[in-house]
């Protein structure tokens, strides 16, 4: 069973993939996968700097962070990014999740930022949005990235609202005060065994 995992940045999804992970969930983390796909990928990288400018590149390296700076100013060019990544992450995100059931896992956790905006939420059988309020999110931003407070005003605002997630899910985990995080990841579990039988 392939549970989908999205939300907002800097509401929690990577908290709640821990607790999952040690519940003996596979964890399918799409940044992380992003970041392979990037270092292994010469002609992708090769796509970026073409669309993007080749002061992208340190060398063979891509620079991320100018990156994101380029690409999330606008909603045409975060759609022209996620339509030059997101084919190639999506299929080592198959790959990789083929192999987990291959192993015996039986649920594994599609950890994605960009569920929806990659047509990802069509492999789930179940999807989760992770929710929490805006200035929340932007302090846990600054403190996990260490940029300045308008790149990461400008990184939240290319997202879809907090609303979009929350109809287009099957649960929502509320990841701050006074909701406890773990007591909802217990109904989470409870809800996917449910919905499994």
């Amino acid at each position: 069973m392939i549970i989908g995992l999205t939300g907002q940045t800097g509401s929690g999804k990577s908290t709640v993939c821990t607790i999952l992970e040690k519940q003996g969930y596979y964890i399918c983390d799409c940044d992380k996968i992003s970041k392979e796909v990037m270092a292994d990928g010469a002609s992708l990288l090769y796509v970026l700097a073409k669309a993007f400018g080749d002061d992208i590149l340190d060398g063979d390296h891509l620079n991320r962070r100018l990156l994101a700076d380029k690409a999330f100013r606008e909603k045409d060019l975060t759609e022209l990014l996620n339509s030059i990544t997101h084919p190639a992450i999506l299929k080592k995100c198959k790959e990789d999740m083929s192999k987990a059931f291959e192993e015996g896992y039986e649920h594994a956790v599609l950890d994605a930022p960009t569920l929806f905006e990659s047509g990802a939420d069509k492999l789930c059988d179940y999807i989760v949005s992770v929710s929490a309020p805006e200035n929340v999110r932007l302090k846990r931003i600054l403190l996990r990235d260490k940029i300045h407070i308008d790149q990461a005003k400008t990184r939240m605002g290319a997202q879809k609202d907090e609303s979009f997630y929350i109809e287009n899910s099957d649960f929502v985990i509320r990841n701050y005060p006074p909701f406890d995080l773990d007591e909802q990841v217990r109904e989470l579990v409870e809800e996917i065994r449910n919905h499994k039988a």
